[in-house]
């Protein structure tokens, strides 16, 4: 069983965690996701997995966050800063073993 103390550490741990990941998003509101999405685990009886749940749903919300300074769109398709780049997955077999 996961104590309270164990269990609040593992959750301060995983808000930093989140913020190197999504550095452009003020600390303060992955703290008020992280514990949005924790409170809603506060009724569970089994306690082990509620860090990794908490996390991984954080971490959908904070990609689903509208940030003006990323443009995903861009990375998506292969652009950045107006030029267009090649994966190399998707060069045709012949060209990627040459």
């Amino acid at each position: 069983m996961t104590s309270d103390s164990a269990e609040a550490a593992a959750v301060a741990l995983l808000t930093s965690r989140l913020h190197d990941k999504f550095p452009q998003i003020p600390f303060s509101t992955v703290q008020q996701i992280v514990a949005e999405v924790y409170a809603s685990y506060s009724g569970c009886r089994v306690r082990e997995f509620i860090p990794l749940l908490v996390e991984r749903e954080s971490r959908e919300r904070l990609r689903a966050l509208p940030c003006p300074d990323i443009h995903v769109e861009a990375h998506v398709a292969g652009q950045v800063n107006g030029t267009v780049r090649t994966p190399t997955h998707a060069l045709a077999p012949a060209e990627a073993t040459r």
